[in-house]
Order: C-alpha cells, then sequence, then structure tokens
C-alpha cells in the first residue's frame, strides 16, 4: 500500500479505479493499494444464506420492474411515505424482499411479540419460553413444554390451561397430541 503525498489528482478520492486500483482515505491519508482478489474467500453458511436471500431480492425486484400492478404497489407506497420517495422502485421492491424474508427481521419481530406478551398478560418466564417456541418453531404441545421448562407433565397443563385461559392460545382439536397455536393467528 503506497501513501500519497500532495496529489491534487487524487485529491478526496476514495473507491476502485476499475478493477486494479483503490484509493483508500485513512485518518485523513490516502492511500493506493492492490484491487482485492476475493477468488479464493470461503464464505460461512451464514453469510451463504444471505447472499442467497439477496439474490432472490434482486430476482423479485426485477420481476417487480416488468409487472405493472407490482410497480404500481411500490410507486404508492413511495408517494404515501416521505422517507422512501427519494428510493428507486427497484431498491424499494429489493428491500421490502428482504424485510419479508430477513431471519434476523424475524428474530426481532419475535422479540417485540414476546415483550407484547409480557407487557399485556401476567406470565411466567416458564410460560414466555413456551411462547417464544411457538413463534419462532410453530408448533407447541404438552410434551414439547414439558422439555422445554423441565417440568411435569401436570405443571405443563397448568400452565397451558392458564395460557388459553388468558386468551392467547387455543386448543383447536383435545386430546393425546393435542398442539396449541395462538389465538392471533387463527
Amino acid at each position: 500500500m503506497a501513501r500519497i503525498n500532495n496529489s491534487n489528482l487524487l485529491e478526496g478520492a476514495q473507491g476502485a479505479i476499475g478493477k486494479k486500483l483503490v484509493v483508500k482515505r485513512i485518518n485523513g491519508k490516502s492511500f493506493l493499494c492492490q484491487f482485492p482478489n476475493m477468488s479464493d474467500v470461503q464464505f460461512n453458511e451464514k453469510q451463504k444464506k444471505c447472499q442467497s436471500v439477496f439474490a432472490q431480492a434482486v430476482a423479485y425486484a426485477q420481476e417487480v420492474l416488468v409487472d405493472a400492478d407490482k410497480t404500481l404497489f411500490y410507486k404508492q407506497m413511495k408517494r404515501n411515505k416521505k422517507n422512501l420517495r427519494e428510493s428507486s422502485i427497484y431498491h424499494l421492491a429489493i428491500q421490502d424482499y428482504i424485510g419479508k424474508n430477513s431471519k434476523k427481521r424475524a428474530r426481532q419481530k419475535t422479540i417485540q411479540k414476546l415483550n407484547w406478551y409480557q407487557q399485556t398478560y401476567s406470565l411466567s418466564n416458564r410460560q414466555l419460553i413456551s411462547l417464544q417456541q411457538l413463534l419462532t418453531k410453530r408448533e407447541l404441545t404438552n410434551s414439547i413444554y414439558q422439555q422445554l421448562n423441565q417440568v411435569s407433565k401436570a405443571t405443563a397443563t397448568r400452565d397451558l390451561q392458564n395460557l388459553v385461559y388468558q386468551g392467547i392460545l387455543s386448543i383447536p382439536a383435545k386430546g393425546v397430541g393435542a398442539r396449541y397455536v395462538l389465538v392471533q393467528e387463527q
């Protein structure tokens, strides 16, 4: 990496010059270095999943641009929200797709829902753990509750009945292997 002294040509410059050189600014000083070779980089599973979601988002955005109804939807979205008016329809579609399909966003929504349940209802820590299980895995039974909380069948039944009584859960079918579902998601 070469430091550049008093160069009017690259004053304030930053970024790539073709695929050969990169101008960097570090602590107010300009440096010229070789363009990084990323061909040998090994990505982990999380990075690969993120790349896959982004590739799907790009494909979705390209699909939006050729579909008149979807384009109209995003134009209306831009019109209705001031903070989106500077964004292109293509970038809005990418943001929308990632927002709906990102696991990070799903985790944030789960945390928000759990906080809401905790503030709205009288819940024990065991019940919160079971609600988190239900929100993330979409499955909750008495035996799952017992395993999650290390409690007896009677305690699990009592806690789950309390959640049903409070109107948080319902049991669509009773009996052996009954599954509990959130009332809001029926």
